[in-house]
C-alpha cells in the first residue's frame, strides 16, 4: 500500500490497525497537507455489513464538530473496491504510549 495514490491522496507510511481499519499516513497531493487515510481491513471487503458500519461510521463523525474529533474530509472506494476514509491527520501519541509510560495524573486524563 506504501508508495500508492487513492484518490488523490499518496500513502506515506502505516500508522497503526485495529478491528475496524487500517490506518496510513498520507500526501493529499491536491491541498499539499498530510492526512490519515483509513481503510477496512481486506477481510471484511466483501462483508456487506462490515461496509454499511464502516459508512456508519464516516458519516457518524463527519456530523460531530468538535476539537476532540477527527475532520473527515472524504469517503470512497479504491480501484480494488476497498473502502477509505480521508481524516485530518493529528501528530501525538497514541494512548496506549501515553499508558506505557506511567500512570496519568486526573488533571492529565481530563485535559
Amino acid at each position: 500500500m506504501v508508495g500508492t495514490t487513492i484518490s488523490h491522496s499518496k500513502v506515506e507510511s502505516e500508522l497503526g490497525q485495529g478491528g475496524m481499519g487500517i490506518v496510513y499516513r498520507a500526501k493529499d497531493t491536491m491541498l499539499e497537507r498530510t492526512v490519515a487515510l483509513k481503510f477496512l481491513p481486506p477481510m471484511f471487503s466483501k462483508d456487506e455489513d462490515a461496509k454499511k458500519r464502516f459508512l456508519h461510521e464516516a458519516r457518524a463523525v463527519s456530523a460531530l464538530d468538535h476539537p476532540n474529533v477527527a475532520v473527515v474530509h472524504e469517503i470512497g472506494t479504491g480501484e480494488s473496491g476497498d473502502m477509505f476514509i480521508v481524516m485530518a491527520f493529528y501528530e501525538g501519541q497514541t494512548l496506549e504510549d501515553i499508558i506505557a509510560d506511567g500512570p496519568v495524573s486526573l488533571e492529565d486524563t481530563v485535559r
